[in-house]
């Protein structure tokens, strides 16, 4: 910032205004670099006017001020964001569920046919978009789980590169450990950054994800404790970010997209920090961009999956619902019966306790009982589950909301839940729910 300091020099010889500045200079080996400057001028004896100051490097706290300006920002949308995902979370879960009931009608013609695909298109990314937000939300945390990058990794990619101009190479260290992480939100930040390098080369080119070991030992760029990580490098060969950007580029809602939401890459930042990682970057105009992130791993395997080849006509029953809203109970009583399941429908806890334990005794007691986790004005799901339990210890119970980030929700199985059920919730999920109660 060659100009700002000779300016307030300028000033300081010609009417003797002290000043006191940042700015930004260059160290002889090209090191960038953040100083304070202040003078004031002083007269000595023959009349002649000095400076007379103090220039201390200040970068490090430049990094400190940056990172707590980010999480300010971040916290600063959290409460409103909470609140929308999960109202619009209960929305969609009547528009996906009716789609997908309407789907199944072999007969429907074509060009309906095809305005249903839209319609259901258009869901997911709405609920997409709720999951950004819901990054955002204040107390939340990741559903973690024991995983493999390189299946997150080879997954999101051949999803997301469907139809597009860019090739996408994937190189993976043998053996990679595990990691412990909410795979949906990572798979969510693989998505953002293979789309961003996609959308950098606008004829198309080549994007490399390599994953490998990292060991942090005492690393001044990155701001992790020492021990073995998982880094993710994710390159393009695209125009590369401005260097008047390149400090923004995770601030929420900033974006140079004509069409962009400016969420994508401070999503990517939320999530990796509530995974106890890091993400960095370095970009050269007309030179590309590479995305770093560091992942802790985890001694753990992964576990193996419910088989999704058990036939769902296994199973037959009845459930019980709990959920404050008229739309869900309509559409998930309709999905269930496709399914050859009955159900039954309660408002709030303390009516969902009383029919349970009513039918409990009875030749058709409910295989299982799903229930909102929040319930405005009555007893929520864990309440409902927790004084249930206790009488019925083989009680079968999954807890269903919209608000996906909820501590609950991520440690379900520490508040007596066998599984969960993400709104909105389509009909495959439905089915993976019940093949896993068979399981």
């Amino acid at each position: 910032d060659k100009q700002i300091s000779q300016e307030s020099l300028k000033l300081l010889f010609s009417q003797n205004i002290p000043f006191d500045l940042r700015y930004r200079a260059f160290k002889r080996d090209g090191t960038l670099l953040w100083v304070n400057s202040r003078s004031i001028g002083c007269y000595e004896q023959n009349g002649v006017l000095i400076a007379d100051g103090v220039v201390s490097n200040i970068t490090e706290q430049i990094k400190v001020d940056e990172e707590r300006i980010k999480t300010q920002k971040l916290e600063s949308i959290s409460l409103l964001a909470g609140g929308i995902a999960h109202d619009f979370n209960n929305i969609l879960v009547g528009i996906l569920g009716n789609v997908n009931l309407m789907q199944l009608d072999e007969q429907l013609p074509e060009d309906l046919q095809e305005s249903l695909q839209d319609i259901e298109r258009a869901t997911i990314r709405a609920n997409d978009l709720t999951k950004q937000l819901l990054t955002f939300s204040k107390g939340g945390a990741p559903l973690k789980e024991t995983a493999s990058i390189e299946s997150i990794i080879t997954e999101s990619v051949s999803f997301i590169m469907h139809g597009r101009k860019s090739k996408c190479i994937t190189e993976f260290e043998e053996n990679l450990p595990a990691v412990n992480v909410d795979v949906g939100q990572i798979s969510q930040v693989i998505n953002n950054l293979v789309i961003n390098a996609d959308q950098a080369m606008t004829g198309g080119g080549i994007i490399t994800i390599k994953a490998t070991t990292f060991h942090i030992l005492d690393e001044p760029d990155i701001p992790l404790p020492n021990g073995l990580y998982i880094k993710v490098s994710i390159q393009d060969q695209g125009k590369g970010i401005s260097a008047e950007y390149q400090e923004k580029i995770f601030e929420p809602y900033f974006t140079t997209k004509s069409k962009g939401t400016g969420l994508g890459l401070a999503t990517c930042y939320s999530i990796l920090k509530r995974h106890d990682g890091y993400i960095t970057f370095n970009s050269e105009e007309n030179m590309g961009t590479t995305f770093e992130l560091y992942l802790p791993s985890t001694p753990k395997k992964v576990h193996q999956k419910f088989d999704p080849a058990v036939p769902i006509q296994h199973f037959k029953g009845k459930v019980l619902l709990m959920d404050d809203d008229p739309v869900i109970h309509r559409t998930l009583k309709k999905m269930l019966a496709f399914l050859g399941l009955q159900m039954d429908s309660t408002w709030d806890g303390k009516e969902a306790i009383e029919k349970y334990s009513l039918e409990y005794k009875s030749d058709s007691p409910y295989s299982c009982l799903i229930v909102d986790l929040t319930v405005p004005g009555g007893m929520g799901g864990k309440e409902t589950v927790a004084h249930l339990r206790k009488k019925f210890p083989d009680l079968r119970a999954f807890v269903s909301s919209g608000y996906s980030n909820d501590p609950i929700i991520a440690n379900y199985q520490d508040f007596g839940f066998q599984g969960v059920l993400n709104k909105p919730y389509s009909m495959d999920q439905i089915k993976k729910l019940l093949q896993h109660l068979i399981q």
